[in-house]
């Protein structure tokens, strides 16, 4: 399934977890000390407490935006201009939550990034 992931997608790599949690644990190794990651201020109880205790004990900085600012003047303002943010981690648009991210500037502040 991996390899098919792999070449529809035409990355390197393809990952598979069992649980968000998991990923986001992975996700955090490879974001690594001296870097920040940007994540939407209404997610998951448990991603919450994982980006707000384990993150800073592995040196990396975690910022809370909203994702659904259109004009997304936190985003621009403070993350376009600065080279720390080394991670975007946007939740699944499944979620139960009735909160509907703004993906397309979310997507625009990732490519300014890369």
């Amino acid at each position: 399934m991996l390899t098919a992931y792999t070449w529809v997608q035409g990355a390197d790599q393809a990952f598979a977890f069992a649980s968000g949690m998991a990923a986001l644990a992975a996700v955090l190794r490879l974001v690594g000390a001296g870097k920040g990651l940007v994540a939407g201020d209404d997610l998951y109880g448990g991603t919450s407490r994982l980006l707000a205790q384990v993150a800073p004990n592995l040196g990396i900085q975690v910022t809370n935006v909203d994702t659904t600012d259109i004009r997304c003047k936190t985003l621009t303002t403070k993350y376009l201009l600065l080279s720390i943010c080394h991670c975007v981690w946007l939740r699944s648009a499944g979620c139960v939550c009735f909160h509907v991210e703004s993906c397309g500037i979310m997507f625009a502040l990732v490519m300014a990034l890369t």
